[in-house]
């Protein structure tokens, strides 16, 4: 029954128009940054765009903005579905809150995959155009890249719950996008505020400075750690900081559970 349910929700969420046109506007960005990356290198001799180098990037840049991304399809396929009276139709037709739900719930992890995967698919692929094997003995995907990738994923995913809860607590596409924007500048006054005071632990631990610490690839690589010190010490600032692995895995998954549960429980709480 669930997978009856999760195939009905992809194959509405394929046929919505605002659905393909935030994808490809995404694709399009995603092209330009790393398409016009690999024709400078491939009319600059002194430019090399090519893999494993290229992999930090691809994998960990950008975090962000791809998450917004899939927020912004997150809450068009989801609280569209209050403002139209599908969800109650639906109820109506046979399926229980529950059901629905939980239908609703499995696009959480599908957007945040897709848009992960597609930026990841696409960059990796000019990449790989430009990848030339005399210039890096290093395997062309190692641990540390399919590691790091599957921890950005958790970031996007906390971003995108985020999104989820928003949705079922507004119900209306526009006010919860902007609301999700308005959240972002709202954590960024906070976060302000934290460290004027000296909480700079409480600072970090909002949503999105959570989320930010999975967008660093020095994070992941204790290489290109101790290059940024170094380079950090040599320009006379701070040397950058990373967290403890189980840390950062707890604090994001706690967000993300906390922002489905709580999505759940004000679902439950009201009328469709």
């Amino acid at each position: 029954m669930i997978w009856v349910i999760y195939k009905n929700e992809l194959i509405k969420a394929s046929k919505r128009l605002a659905t393909w046109v935030t994808f490809l506007f995404f694709s399009f960005i995603v092209f330009m940054e790393y398409g016009s990356s690999y024709f400078e290198a491939r009319n600059n001799d002194e430019r090399y765009f090519g893999l494993p180098e290229e992999w930090p990037d691809i994998i960990a840049s950008d975090g962000q903005i791809q998450s917004i991304f899939a927020a912004v399809i997150l809450i068009l396929l989801v609280a569209s579905e209050f403002q139209w009276r599908t969800s109650r139709q639906n109820v109506i037709d046979g399926l229980s809150k529950n059901q629905w739900f939980v239908g609703k719930l499995l696009l959480v992890p599908t957007v945040a995959i897709v848009l992960y995967g597609w930026r990841v698919v696409l960059a990796g692929f000019f990449a790989w155009l430009g990848t030339d094997a005399s210039v890096s003995s290093d395997p062309m995907v190692s641990g540390v890249h399919v590691a790091a990738a599957a921890s950005v994923l958790i970031g996007v995913l906390l971003i995108v719950s985020l999104a989820y809860f928003l949705a079922m607590a507004v119900r209306n596409s526009g006010p919860a996008m902007g609301l999700f924007l308005v959240f972002l500048f709202i954590e960024q006054i906070f976060t302000a505020i934290f460290t004027r005071f000296g909480w700079e632990f409480a600072a970090k631990l909002l949503p999105f400075g959570v989320a930010d610490r999975f967008f660093r690839w020095i994070q992941y690589d204790p290489v290109a750690f101790d290059a940024a010190v170094r380079q950090a010490v040599e320009a006379d600032r701070a040397p950058p900081e990373i967290w403890d692995a189980g840390f950062l895995y707890a604090a994001g998954l706690g967000w993300t559970a906390v922002l489905l549960l709580g999505s759940y429980l004000w679902y439950r709480k009201r009328d469709l």
